[in-house]
């Protein structure tokens, strides 16, 4: 399973392509063949991306859940809104422009590795969350 950290940033092209950093890149298992799942992320505004090993981990997750509606829903919404994507030659991802849309990514986007996925984030949400954020981080870094 790959481990993602660090905050990059980059530029999208025209064509909604997406250059994923190159120490990212080098976390993604030879298991994942280059293959990606994005999926809407949170509310604020950001796509995860996960490698497919780690994305069938997080399914198996959601399938063990008991069967509730609330779980089925969840399984159902996180799988339907979510679509494959490859690493083209020059390390690049293609975003769909519902995506694009929906997250407000323009020209640059913000790439944050997060434990066991990537995020890319409209850079003005990810300022957002930080600042909204700072208060819960200092208290965190206390108890570490």
């Amino acid at each position: 399973m790959a481990y993602f950290f660090g905050t990059y940033r980059h530029n999208l092209d025209s064509k909604g392509r997406l250059n994923l950093p190159a120490q990212l890149r080098k976390q993604i298992s030879n298991e994942s063949a280059g293959q990606l799942l994005i999926t809407k992320g949170l509310k604020g505004g950001c796509l995860f991306v996960y490698p497919q090993d780690n994305w069938q981990k997080i399914m198996a997750e959601l399938e063990s859940q008991p069967r509730t509606e609330e779980s089925r829903n969840a399984l159902r919404i996180f799988a339907a809104e979510s679509i494959l994507a490859e690493l083209d030659a020059q390390g690049r991802i293609m975003i769909p422009a519902k995506f694009l849309q929906e997250t407000g990514l323009t020209k640059e986007a913000v790439i944050v590795g997060v434990s066991d996925k990537m995020e890319i984030w409209n850079p003005g949400s990810y300022q957002k969350l930080l600042e909204q954020n700072s208060a819960l981080h200092q208290e965190l870094i206390k108890k570490l």
